[in-house]
Formats: structure tokens, C-alpha cells, sequence
């Protein structure tokens, strides 16, 4: 009787460690498929900023649209999809023209926001703009600021919602400008996002952008930017 209970709690002890040994495993491998989808992704964006940067042409525009998740074995349900964000950056924070600007692509868990799991840089000879503002109850705020990160967050959660970049080239005496601007693709809201942003270029300059469309009055509210050197 004693053997065969010992034979029962070893064969458990087996089935267990099998068990483990197959999740950790399948945690690597997911590890590992999640990764891989990342650093695509990045490159990908990347790429696209860095072939605008070098257009010959003075004016160029190009909109991305992220999925709103990463779907591995399947990607069926919420446990089958990584929820993540992504970081734009530049460096360095205020702008340099006996530099090349770098801007900076990192994809991190939306859980754990300061864990990357994908990056991706590119250096190109542009002044670089970011714009992002808050998104409240599904309206737009007017508080506009131009920052050195943005992010976008594509979970479709209230207030944060945000699945798509725009980015412009334009030339303007002679210098080149990169703008991205962070928005969501739902109810037209990149379009007013860029026409907020061409307001802020225009306060900036004085004078319109020969490129971005503007609407019929800038908010008088409208915040842009703080040392934002506007050329």
C-alpha cells in the first residue's frame, strides 16, 4: 500500500514538473512571438518617418494607424492579445542644426509602461515637432502642447484612445520639418488634430503654413508650445 501511494505522489511530482516545464515554455515562446510583432511594428514606422525625411518634395503626407493589439495563438479573447503603447521621442529635446535629430519608436506593455520590448531610431536631417493633448469624455481639449514624447495608447479605453500618427514634411525657408501628430482615426479626429496643429505652426511663425489646412478660426484657448523654435 505504501508503494503504491509513493508510486501515485511520484507520478505527481512528474505530471507537475512536466506541466511547469511546458509553461515556461509557452511563456518564452509568447515572449518571443510578442517581441518579434514589436520590432517589426517599430521598424516599419520608422522606416516610413525616414523615407519622408528624405523626400526631395517640399511637402509630404502620410497618416499610420496601429492595431489595437498584439494577437498571438489566435488572438481570440483578451488573454490572446498584448495590450501595449507606444513612445515617439526626440533627441535631443530642443533642436540643434549643427545636428541631426533622432527620433525614437519604443513599444512597451500598457501595464508596464517603462518596460520596452521594442525599439527602433532613425536619425534625419529635420526640425521635429510632436504634438499630443488630452482626449476627455470624447471631446477634444484645446490645451495643445508640443512636447519631446507622445504617446500612442490604441486600447479603446475612455479618455485615452489614441491609434493613429500623422506625420508631415514640409520645407519652410529653406529648412526642413518633421510634425507628428498623435490622434485617433474615429469621428475624423486626425484632420482637426492637424488643423490644431497648422494653427500652432501659425502662432509660432506668424504666418500660415503654405501646406496644412487650418480651420476656419484657430481657438482663441489654444496653447501650443513653450520653447518651441518657431524658424
Amino acid at each position: 500500500m505504501m508503494g503504491f501511494t509513493l508510486s501515485k505522489m511520484n507520478l505527481l511530482i512528474l505530471v507537475t514538473a512536466i506541466f511547469a516545464i511546458i509553461a515556461f515554455f509557452m511563456m518564452h515562446l509568447l515572449g518571443i512571438m510578442v517581441g518579434w510583432t514589436a520590432q517589426r511594428m517599430v521598424n516599419e514606422y520608422i522606416g516610413t518617418i525616414d523615407g519622408l525625411a528624405r523626400s526631395t518634395t517640399p511637402y509630404f503626407k502620410e497618416t499610420i494607424t496601429v492595431p489595437d493589439s498584439i494577437s498571438y495563438f489566435g488572438g481570440i479573447g483578451e488573454s490572446n492579445r498584448f495590450f501595449y503603447v507606444i513612445e515617439i521621442a526626440r533627441e535631443p529635446e530642443e533642436y540643434n542644426p549643427k545636428y541631426l535629430t533622432k527620433v525614437i519608436l519604443k513599444i512597451a506593455s500598457r501595464k508596464e509602461q517603462d518596460k520596452f520590448i521594442a525599439t527602433k531610431s532613425s536619425d534625419i536631417n529635420a526640425q521635429v515637432y510632436l504634438y499630443q493633448w488630452p482626449v476627455s469624455e470624447g471631446s477634444i481639449t484645446t490645451n495643445i502642447a508640443e512636447q519631446s514624447s507622445i504617446t500612442i495608447d490604441p486600447y479603446r479605453g475612455l479618455g485615452t484612445f489614441s491609434n493613429s500618427m500623422v506625420l508631415v514634411k514640409e520645407s519652410y525657408k529653406g529648412k526642413n520639418y518633421m510634425h507628428i501628430v498623435v490622434c485617433s482615426s474615429a469621428s475624423g479626429q486626425c484632420d482637426q488634430n492637424l488643423k490644431y496643429a497648422a494653427c500652432c505652426i501659425e502662432k509660432c511663425r506668424g504666418t500660415k503654413s503654405n501646406y496644412l489646412p487650418e480651420p476656419e478660426a484657430c481657438p482663441p484657448s489654444l496653447s501650443c508650445y513653450g520653447n518651441m523654435d518657431c524658424g
